[in-house]
């Protein structure tokens, strides 16, 4: 499965709440990616990020999912069979598609998530850690009780012993009105 999927809340809500957000520039966004906005923008996740949601859709400005719309709703390129969408140099401009990204940006969600290499149960669990990709959690990086954009929730979720699959939450979040502290 490509990068992180949605599989659940640890609030108990049902049904996540979504946002359209403009693609940044000249940029290839998947479904599963996780992004950061600025300056209004959906930019793809860093290991140097907060993040403030994940993708799980392709749209055009008026909220049609891109397999559904007219070509003409967008100028970059799609890809139906990865769910893939690489934006044009002018889709954030006035005169641009504006093609937009649909996220959930909460950081309640569960995601189920395929990482670079495996964790260790129960050491791992509820550690933070950071993305090696906007698509794929970095295993090494989960040694911190306290510090990480992501919080593993748990390890071999499908429970077929592999113990690089994982489910887990967004911890650092973009959208917390504070500034968080960091480890010394």
């Amino acid at each position: 499965m490509p990068g992180f999927v949605y599989r659940g809340q640890i609030s108990g809500a049902q049904d996540p709440v979504t946002v359209d957000i403009v693609m940044a520039p000249s940029v290839t966004f998947t479904v599963g990616d996780a992004i950061y906005t600025d300056d209004g923008l959906a930019k793809l996740g860093t290991s140097s990020t907060d993040v403030f949601g994940i993708v799980v859709a392709i749209v055009d400005k008026n909220g049609i999912d891109l397999n559904n719309t007219s070509s003409s709703n967008y100028d970059g390129t799609w890809s139906d069979s990865t769910h893939t969408y690489t934006s044009t140099a002018t889709n954030d401009d006035s005169d641009g598609k504006q093609v937009r990204v649909k996220v959930v940006p909460d950081p309640y969600a569960l995601w189920y998530n395929d990482a670079d290499g495996d964790f260790t149960f129960p050491t791992d669990q509820f550690r933070m850690g950071v993305l090696i990709t906007e698509a794929q959690l970095d295993e090494t990086s989960f040694d911190e009780e306290d510090v990480g954009t992501f919080q593993v929730w748990e390890i071999d979720p499908v429970g077929d012993g592999d113990n690089s699959e994982c489910l887990c939450r967004i911890s650092g979040w973009q959208g917390y009105a504070y500034e968080p502290e960091t480890a010394q």
